[in-house]
């Protein structure tokens, strides 16, 4: 989930459906959004790796 978060940058309910399609495996938006919370990538901003 990590990867395609950086990779495709879609937001919860859109990366809920993408492994879904992908992978097989069921997950509720919500359950998606507390996982990137956890791992400090629900803000696009904090995907950003280029010092500004």
């Amino acid at each position: 989930m990590e990867a395609l978060r950086r990779q495709t940058k879609h937001g919860p309910g859109r990366l809920a459906a993408d492994l879904q399609r992908l992978r097989g495996v069921t997950l509720a938006p919500a359950t998606v959004h507390r996982i990137l919370v956890r791992r400090g990538l629900n803000r696009l901003r904090d995907l950003d790796e280029v010092i500004r």
